[in-house]
């Protein structure tokens, strides 16, 4: 006759066998969320050379497809609010000093000495934070060689009359060449519009880039762009920095990960067209101008490293050495 298995089975083997099938469902689900996790964070993640730094930011759509800054991450960045009333302007800058901020000259010329208040370590302008500083300003400083016309020389800095309790970014210099050759990621940041002509953002926004060469942002950006001058971007990826955020920071990363600031938010055609790049104020050309008004000079003069020799990552040849990537 037909066996019953049944019969064969004790009541404890049953229970033995109802735990184990109950935890491997449990262990079953737990997998699943864990791929989903993962498939998401592929999805969302922004697909960056430094991407570790950036593990915790998730992409959104905004700030031309760039991703929310994490709070704290970056507290030398600051929100300026230019003049009062319906006159009044916003623009990004970076700490560099005790007592002085960075930004463009286009944000800040013709302005009062007082008319800049700015604002650090604020990821979220609605709900800043015990961290956060807001400062008036008490000087301003245009780089003597400054044009209205063309933004050559784009480049001011704002003292205040209360010291900062973040501390500054770390400024490129002669020994970081490197960081401003063609390819380099970097990334910039700020409140701007999040699309061309469209509203700026509470949130602090960063979008990942990398730098091109001089010569090669001349022949997509036109002759416009000076020696004064650097490029970053993406082409055919629409990522770029907007409206509002002219005087933020562009940084890269120095061989310890720190950022570096290497550029400042200038102008463009319009905000992340497809075959644009950003343009940026050079920091490297207006080193001598920027360690003169720390120093305590009243003066931003001009001068810097005028003829940088570094590695230019796009050469073809054996021998890069002494290859200018500016």
């Amino acid at each position: 006759p037909k066996r019953d298995w049944s019969s064969d089975v004790c009541s404890s083997d049953l229970s033995d066998m109802k735990a184990f099938l109950l935890i491997a469902f449990f262990l079953a689900i737990i997998a699943l969320s864990m791929a989903s996790e993962a498939i998401d964070k592929a999805a969302t993640t922004d697909n960056f050379q430094d991407a570790e730094d950036h593990a915790d930011l998730r992409v959104t759509p905004r700030i031309v497809n760039g991703f929310q800054i994490a709070s704290g991450k970056y507290p030398w960045m600051v929100e300026l609010t230019i003049g009062t009333g319906g006159s009044a302007s916003r623009c990004g800058g970076s700490i560099i000093g005790a007592y002085h901020v960075l930004t463009a000259a286009h944000c800040v010329i013709g302005e009062a000495a007082n008319a800049v208040v700015a604002v650090s370590d604020c990821v979220d302008l609605d709900s800043c934070g015990g961290s956060s500083q807001q400062l008036t300003s008490n000087a301003i400083y245009i780089h003597e060689g400054y044009n209205n016309v063309n933004y050559d020389n784009d480049v001011a800095i704002v003292k205040f009359g209360t010291a900062w309790t973040a501390a500054p970014v770390k400024l490129i210099d002669n020994s970081l060449k490197y960081l401003i050759c063609g390819g380099t990621p970097v990334t910039t940041m700020g409140y701007g519009t999040t699309s061309e002509g469209g509203s700026t953002s509470q949130d602090l926004l960063g979008v990942n880039l990398f730098m091109f060469n001089r010569p090669a942002c001349k022949a997509i950006m036109g002759s416009g762009v000076s020696d004064s001058m650097i490029c970053a971007g993406i082409l055919g990826e629409n990522k770029d920095s907007c409206q509002g955020d002219s005087g933020g920071p562009l940084i890269a990363l120095d061989i310890s990960l720190n950022p570096v600031l290497v550029g400042d938010v200038s102008w463009g055609d319009g905000c992340a067209r497809s075959d644009k790049l950003g343009v940026y104020g050079d920091i490297l050309k207006f080193k001598k101008g920027i360690d003169s008004i720390l120093a305590g000079g009243t003066e931003f003069i001009a001068g810097g490293d005028e003829d940088p020799s570094c590695y230019d990552v796009s050469s073809s040849t054996s021998n890069d050495e002494g290859v200018c990537c500016s």
